[in-house]
């Protein structure tokens, strides 16, 4: 049954599918002095509403519009660093009018360490509700020893990058270091500046088992996937296509979780392909975050047995603070809590398991990604209803929005 599902997602997300929005991109980094800017064309998707939103990064500016009127800015409820600029679209014959900018801002690309990502904004980008693009770029001033990653295909040409993103994703991945080096552990191309480090090791002993774990439940992946360890301040790691980037110098909060730990984090990590945040309504965050988080312990269940899964969930009970507040959030523009998305959401999805049993969540989850309603909280209450009862959902829906 599990690869009649793999296939019908599979069918289902190429087949009918709107051509994606598209970022055209000629810029460059000026390493010596912290900057990055250029020339950005941006073609909406055909189904694109006729205004869409940018972030733009605190110190980043667009010096020109062209084929859309700016109609408005606004400080982006997420974060004090980062506004949303409103562009009003046009459209030609019925196709959207690409849209061209120009702009420039700081950046803390180094000649150590080049890390671009939609974690960093470093060029105008949508908001989260416009979905995933594809690209082509070119990119100058990086030095020719850096050894470079990217959630495209990375090629020079004379003096500069190209990176092509054929395959659709929410951002646009660039690391470069040039200490970086690869090798392969399984499936996975492990990529580090210094592969002998503890965490390196173990990181890269997980790696493998974890995206086998989480294919197992989800579907396979595209190839090539590549983990990238990184000396940065960054806590935790993140996921697009094909590559994941993990900080290589962890404290775990328990030092005897020093290895579970690492592997709870390369099945979170993993488990957002299937669930990025990036999709969602500012209220539905835990459904990306809680639900990886679930996977991630299960992976730990999986390799280290129930005991050491319960002594993490041990931890979220102990540290989460009664301001948690709740998980899911109704209505507003401001959004749940780590302490509620990462501690209470997973807490509240394992008692759910106990409650209806695993094989059912399983099935209600990979449900989800077949829909072609957008996910939410909503759906997958309404999914839960049908398939193990409307008392059941109600009690859960009344734990995912209690402030307590």
């Amino acid at each position: 049954m599990r690869y009649w599902l793999t296939l019908c997602l599979l069918l289902w997300s190429g087949a009918g599918a709107a051509k994606p929005a598209h970022y055209q991109l000629h810029a460059a980094f000026d390493l010596g002095r912290g900057s990055f800017g250029g020339s950005l064309v941006y073609t909406p998707s055909q189904d694109a509403p006729l205004r869409v939103e940018f972030y733009l990064k605190h110190g980043q500016t667009i010096h020109s519009v062209r084929g859309a009127d700016i109609v408005g800015s606004r400080p982006s409820p997420g974060s004090e660093q980062v506004r949303i600029v409103t562009l009003q679209t046009r459209r030609t014959h019925g196709a959207p009018t690409p849209i061209h900018f120009r702009f420039s801002g700081a950046s803390e690309a180094s000649r150590g360490l080049i890390q671009s990502g939609r974690e960093d904004l470093w060029f105008p980008i949508t908001t989260a509700p416009m979905g995933r693009f594809t690209a082509d770029a070119t990119i100058a001033g990086i030095p020719r020893n850096m050894h470079l990653v990217s959630n495209g295909v990375v090629s020079r040409n004379g003096g500069a990058v190209r990176i092509r993103l054929a395959q659709p994703d929410f951002a646009l991945v660039l690391i470069g270091g040039p200490t970086l080096s690869a090798r392969r552990v399984g499936d996975v191309e492990f990529v580090a500046g210094n592969h002998a480090l503890p965490d390196n090791r173990v990181f890269a002993q997980h790696a493998n088992q974890a995206l086998s774990f989480v294919e197992g439940l989800f579907g396979k992946l595209v190839r090539p996937i590549r983990v990238v360890s990184l000396d940065h301040q960054r806590p935790g790691g993140y996921y697009h296509n094909g590559i994941m980037v993990v900080r290589q110098k962890r404290t775990p909060p328990v030092p005897e979780m020093y290895e579970s730990e690492a592997a709870y984090l390369m099945g979170h990590e993993f488990a957002h392909h299937f669930w990025p945040e990036y999709a969602l309504a500012t209220g539905d965050k835990w459904l990306a975050e809680s639900i990886a988080s679930f996977v991630g312990l299960r992976f730990v269940e999986q390799r280290f047995g129930l005991k050491e899964r319960e002594a993490h969930l041990a931890l979220y009970r102990k540290y989460m603070p009664p301001t948690a507040g709740a998980i899911a959030i109704r209505t507003g523009d401001h959004e749940a809590s780590n302490e509620a998305i990462y501690f209470k959401g997973p807490l509240a999805l394992f008692d759910l398991e106990e409650k209806i049993g695993r094989e059912a969540l399983d099935d209600l989850l990979r449900s989800l990604l077949l829909s072609p309603e957008p996910r939410s909280t909503a759906l997958f209450l309404r999914r839960l209803a049908a398939a193990s009862g409307k008392d059941v959902a109600a009690r859960f829906e009344a734990r995912l929005y209690a402030e307590q």
